[in-house]
């Protein structure tokens, strides 16, 4: 789950993310449509539940 051609390592340096899971899960919120949820801090991350 991440852009063609970037490796992996790459992206996680350039980001300072250390763990390879925590990449997927942005990736997979990014690939969602779930923006906000990157907007948020660090431990913060609530759903939003529309009615």
């Amino acid at each position: 789950m991440r852009l063609p051609g970037i490796p992996t390592k790459e992206v996680m340096d350039k980001l300072e993310i250390r763990n390879v899971t925590q990449l997927k899960v942005w990736m997979s919120w990014y690939l969602n449509g779930e923006l906000h949820r990157l907007e948020q801090p660090v431990g913060k991350q609530r759903q939003i539940i529309g009615i």
